[in-house]
Parts: structure tokens; C-alpha cells; sequence
């Protein structure tokens, strides 16, 4: 839910991108862009999505990027979820997998953003034994086993959301989102 003033635009230049937009009050912002395409675990979805963020993080916010079954107000409410997931006042990029059964929080990628860069999250669940995350193409927490195998049944969708409880985080800009599935 929003319960503060937020937008959706697209940029209106060439080449442009989704812009997820905050206004600069104190009161909670909560943005998202959620795919309607959805993929059951069981066919090896492969997300990717190319995103930057613009602003200074504060201790309450947290941008999500990925795949979930459903959103929710509060992000470890999701029961599941294999995301990106940007929380507090550092840039730290952490990764987070929950099949209802095994939930592994708020690993550290060792990753950090840079405001304004965009950066391209792939998540590959071909193995739900062993998700795979990869931030530009390189392969994140490679000696960290992500298992899924709950979640075959589950109808994952694309997001990529913004909480925003200060108003520093401006924006997120999605270049695109791209899911992949078998479809036999």
C-alpha cells in the first residue's frame, strides 16, 4: 500500500527508463513496479533487471529487486522471495532467498551501490537446489548454497520497490525487467 505521495513516469527522452519517483516529505513511501507475467518455480526462472538508484539512504529504507509470489508492506512478510535487497544507511547490496521452508536473510553480497550507476541483477533459479545471483554478470556468494526446492509450485512476478520512510531515496530507474521460463 502507499501511504504517501509517489509517481510512476516514464522518462519522456530517448532510450529512457522507468522512473520510480518519491516526494521529499516525511511520511512512508512505497513504490513498486510488479509484473503481471508470472513463472512457477518448477520452470527455471531467470530474472534480470537493469536499475540504479538516486539518493542518500536512511535507516528505515529498503529497495527490493526480484521475484517474489506476492508484495507486502513489510519485505520479510514475503513468504516467497529470491531479491536483491538494499536496507539502511549503507550501500550495502544484500541477497535474500525464502521458500517458506528455508529463508536465508540478508547475506552480503560484499557489493555496494553507487548512486546514479546503474547495475544489471540477474537471478537464476534453472536449480532450486542452488539459486544463483549475479550482479553485472558476476556471480555473488558463489560458495553460498540459496536452496528453493520448496518453492516449485509457487507463482513468482517480477518487482523491483522502494520504501521510503525519509524522502532521500528520489527514484529508482528501471532500464527493463526481463523473466524467462521454460514453457513445456
Amino acid at each position: 500500500g502507499d501511504s504517501g505521495t509517489s509517481a510512476h513516469v516514464f522518462s519522456d527522452e530517448a532510450c529512457g527508463a522507468y522512473k520510480l519517483l518519491t516526494s521529499n516529505h516525511s511520511s512512508v513511501k512505497e513504490i513498486a513496479v510488479m509484473g503481471n507475467a508470472v513463472a512457477l518455480g518448477s520452470k527455471s526462472p531467470i530474472f534480470e533487471a537493469r536499475v540504479s538508484i538516486t539518493g542518500t539512504p536512511h535507516a528505515d529504507d529498503i529497495i527490493i529487486i526480484g521475484l517474489v509470489d506476492e508484495r507486502h508492506d513489510t519485505v520479510d512478510s514475503i513468504s516467497h522471495a529470491a531479491i536483491f535487497r538494499m536496507e539502511g544507511a549503507n550501500q550495502n547490496i544484500l541477497i535474500e532467498t525464502d521458500d517458506d521452508t528455508t529463508n536465508n536473510d540478508d547475506l552480503d553480497t560484499g557489493s555496494d551501490w553507487v548512486s546514479t550507476t546503474y547495475y544489471k541483477f540477474k537471478i537464476d533459479m534453472s536449480d532450486l537446489a542452488d539459486v544463483k545471483f549475479f550482479i553485472d554478470g558476476v556471480r555473488q556468494l558463489s560458495t553460498t548454497s540459496l536452496n528453493m526446492a520448496e518453492a516449485k509450485n509457487t507463482l513468482f512476478r517480477p518487482i523491483v520497490e522502494v520504501q521510503c520512510s525519509s524522502g532521500e531515496i528520489a527514484q529508482a530507474n528501471v532500464d527493463y525487467i526481463s523473466v524467462l521460463w521454460k514453457r513445456s
